[in-house]
């Protein structure tokens, strides 16, 4: 039996997280007690520094550490079984997901609305962004009603604010939901769990005095949501803009869902995500806002407003022309830099113009033609913080930073906007060896967007064919 107890609680991983916490929560109803007493007395006398008996708020390893005290036969039994169960909820919670995710009109129903469901689920993204870890600690899911031949599902727009802070980069700070007209039925500011380390003031317009007094909590949230999405006796389709960063910093787990950046697209630019503000311009024909902060009202009926536009039309159109606009004048002496390991200085970037960097296997430039410029240092200025992991490289004008560009020996693509685009390897310091990623701001003459090149063999493939048209 102790050789079974210690295989028992060595099995258990920091995934095991909820079942820990279920099966600690039984023992805790059932007043079952370990070797070491029960729960209560066991964090008393064996757990330093945390005094809170709620079992959400310890760790896997000290769960596991707990349950592995629970050394009667009949005790393993009762572990067994809720461990089976717990497995068994999962496998059936992944199954539905699986077959919400289907984009098939069995699942979604037909016409209105649900083709634009079965269009978000069709794009490729989908299935990465939105298979959520909702059996994680601390997430909530919807259930979910079978759809009604015939009936159209009520529609709620959703959008968040969201701060940084030392435990999420993207954690909630405010949400509000809009109706299928565009009007506010629920909207909170929501207390930030931990230091606030970043309110983006600058995007948000949030500040510290805004949270003075809120004690409205990311449960709170999750609970009158739940309320809403499930209360109406027929499927919800939530509908939003880049939704699945939403529904993360709610911890909601969500289907059927309306997502605007994926069933717009750009014409020869099919891996950029449009911007909401852009749509909202080119579909409605208005400015979403003019220098103004990001207001999640607004943003909710941004997207709501652009559905119901596209359910008004005969023939949608989803694929548009890329907005005609210039990158400022003043950023075209720029390059960005991203993807930047940790721990990289100036000098590392520095490393980049060096003759080791010019020297990849990449095809002969500028630069590799003549050592001498390969070696020719580059004055730059940064602009940001490099532990964010991009910067602007900030040149004297333009034509010094084309030069800069060219003469990084790396091969030239294209980023999802159209623009030029290297991958070169750092020469020195601790990030010796890693990639990071150098683009120009803008595309050709300085345009906001460009065009993707197409495959190698699609080119060569177009090319064939219209020798073909030519000779015929």
């Amino acid at each position: 039996m102790e050789k079974a107890r210690k295989i028992m609680a060595a099995s258990f991983s920091a995934q095991d997280t909820e079942v820990l916490v279920r099966v600690v929560k039984q023992t805790q109803r059932s007043g079952i007690k370990g070797s070491l007493g029960d729960w209560k007395t066991y964090v008393k006398t064996q757990v330093k520094g945390v005094g809170k008996n709620d079992p959400a708020h310890h760790s896997w390893k000290v769960l596991a550490a707990f349950v592995a005290t629970l050394d009667q036969p009949e005790h393993q039994e009762v572990l067994k079984r809720l461990v089976n169960l717990h497995h068994q909820e999962q496998e059936q919670e992944r199954a539905s997901k699986r077959a919400k995710m289907d984009p098939s009109p069995e699942v979604y129903g037909q016409g209105g609305a649900w083709d634009l469901v079965r269009r978000t689920a069709a794009h490729a993204n989908f299935k990465p962004l939105f298979d959520l870890p909702c059996s994680a600690s601390g997430w909530v899911r919807t259930s979910r009603h079978p759809p009604v031949p015939g009936q159209q599902p009520i529609l709620f727009g959703l959008d968040c604010e969201m701060c940084e802070t030392a435990k999420d980069l993207r954690e909630l700070a405010g949400f509000c939901l809009v109706n299928a007209a565009g009007r506010p039925v629920l909207q909170a500011l929501v207390k930030p769990r931990g230091p606030v380390l970043d309110y983006r003031s600058f995007v948000t317009g949030m500040t510290d005095e805004d949270f003075q007094g809120v004690e409205f909590t990311r449960a709170d949230a999750q609970r009158a949501l739940l309320q809403l999405l499930q209360a109406e006796g027929r499927d919800v389709v939530l509908v939003g803009h880049a939704l699945h960063h939403d529904l993360r910093a709610l911890r909601l787990d969500h289907l059927p869902v309306i997502d605007t950046s994926l069933i717009f697209s750009y014409k020869g630019l099919p891996g950029a995500t449009p911007s909401l503000a852009d749509l909202y311009k080119a579909v409605i024909g208005r400015d979403l806002r003019e220098g103004a902060v990001h207001d999640c009202m607004q943003d909710a009926a941004a997207t709501m407003a652009l559905v119901q536009h596209q359910l008004q039309q005969q023939e949608p159109t989803f694929v548009l022309d890329p907005p005609q606009i210039k990158v400022p004048s003043g950023d075209l002496r720029k390059l960005l830099v991203h993807s930047i390991p940790p721990g990289t200085t100036v000098a590392d970037l520095q490393s980049l113009w060096t003759r080791g960097a010019a020297d990849q296997g990449e095809p002969a430039t500028a630069s590799t033609s003549n050592p001498s410029s390969a070696d020719e240092p580059c004055s730059f200025a940064v602009e940001g913080d490099l532990s964010s992991r991009k910067v602007l490289l900030v040149f004297k004008h333009p034509g010094e930073a084309n030069d800069a560009f060219k003469r990084l020996a790396a091969k030239q693509q294209v980023d999802c906007l159209g623009r030029a685009q290297k991958d070169v390897t750092l020469q020195i310091g601790s990030s010796k060896g890693k990639i990071v990623k150098l683009r120009k701001m803008g595309a050709h003459n300085g345009m906001a967007y460009g065009q993707q090149r197409k495959p190698k063999k699609e080119r060569k493939r177009k090319r064939a064919e219209a020798a073909s048209n030519d000779a015929t």
